[in-house]
């Protein structure tokens, strides 16, 4: 069979976008093809020589392709489906971005698509669009493709190589596998932000107190809550039961949490805590979820002019590029005043050893 050497894709967006960018950058795919909703998107990417072709619509050259990937909302992943389901079957393979797979699978085996592979690269970021999209998002990170019993391996493999090739890793599921998995790992961190941030808002309206204090933990642990709406609108339509099933779960969890608390056990209120440490210490660093991970540091610096000169002048003598900068007004659980986020984990790594060799105290997040 002989191998790819031609993508379209079909939505612009973040995730669409940093495909696009993957595949031009680091396979050998010579020719993408990009149509979008929003074409001006699609104008700066053939503008800055991301694609080969722009397409207003999805005509039928845009469908001349080995490999189409759909990375729009799950509901219109569906509408495209059904409208173009003739030419799709005429493609080597057909694939999503969606982060749910059971519904899109399922109707995509009535269609009749057998060269359909489900597709969720689990990366991205609380910003959307095209203009936020780079090549090296996926590296490191999960990409799960989802098959059934009559997926062809050949195609897959195919697949699993454009996977590798753009710097993710390939993990292969059952689609109802994965739409539990994700509700537990990736969908239910979301309602939670959402949740603590609502929660937060409520109060905050009283004297505005929250508002001037929350920063620090809080601001970190709902930071995904600032996601796109619509998207996660979307998901929660298409993941439902799942998500119902761990909401539930996590009422009970929180519900014998406060029977601790009620109690007043100290050995039971430290056990807790000390599980729930243990575990999150052991999950790998290194492995991106479904959300953008920051390479973060924090730098323990007086506060006084200089100070930050001083770590930037540092970082530029050893040619470590900073990618923000924030000083945290609460800093409750924080091991200094600044923290530095950075593009990937050597730079981070680097930076601590440089800043820590001119005796000024790094530590990693």
């Amino acid at each position: 069979m002989e191998s790819i050497r031609k993508a379209s894709i079909y939505g612009l967006g973040l995730i669409g976008g940093s495909i696009a960018k993957a595949l031009k950058d680091k396979t050998g795919i010579k020719e993408i093809y990009a149509c979008s909703r929003t074409y001006k998107d699609v104008e700066k990417a053939y503008t800055e020589n991301v694609i080969t072709k722009a397409f207003k619509e999805p005509v039928l050259e845009f469908f001349d392709t080995d490999i189409i990937f759909i990375c729009t909302p799950i509901e219109n992943t569906i509408e495209f489906m059904k409208k173009y389901e003739s030419e799709l079957k005429n493609v080597k393979i057909v694939t999503d971005a969606g982060s749910t797979k059971a519904d899109i699978s399922s109707f995509a085996k009535t269609l009749g698509l057998v060269n359909y592979i489900g597709g969720h690269p689990m990366a991205g970021s609380e910003k959307t669009g095209y203009v936020n999209s780079y090549a090296h998002l996926f590296e490191n990170a999960f990409y799960i493709l989802t098959v059934s019993e009559n997926t062809n391996r050949e195609l897959l493999r195919e697949y699993v190589s454009i996977v590798t090739q753009i710097g993710a890793v390939p993990i292969i599921l059952d689609p109802d596998e994965h739409d539990y998995i994700t509700a537990v790992i990736s969908h239910m961190p979301h309602v939670v932000a959402a949740a603590l941030v609502s929660m937060a808002n409520g109060e905050n309206a009283k004297d505005n107190s929250i508002e001037r204090l929350a920063a620090g933990g809080f601001k970190d642990i709902t930071r995904i809550a600032s996601s796109s709406p619509a998207m996660w609108e979307s998901i929660c339509r298409y993941n439902r039961v799942n998500i119902e099933k761990t909401v539930s779960m996590l009422i009970k969890e929180l519900e014998g949490f406060v029977q601790i608390i009620q109690t007043d056990d100290k050995r039971k209120l430290l056990g807790y805590f000390e599980t729930a440490k243990d575990f999150r210490d052991s999950l790998k660093d290194k492995s991106r979820g479904a959300y953008i991970e920051s390479f973060e540091i924090t730098v323990d610096i007086e506060d006084k002019p200089g100070s930050i000169a001083k770590v930037a002048n540092i970082l530029a003598e050893c040619d470590i590029n900073v990618k923000n900068i924030n000083i945290p007004a609460n800093r409750e659980f924080e091991d200094g005043c600044l923290i530095l986020s950075f593009d990937e984990e050597n730079a981070r790594i680097h930076a601590l050893s440089a800043l820590n060799k001119n005796d000024v105290k790094a530590y990693k997040r």
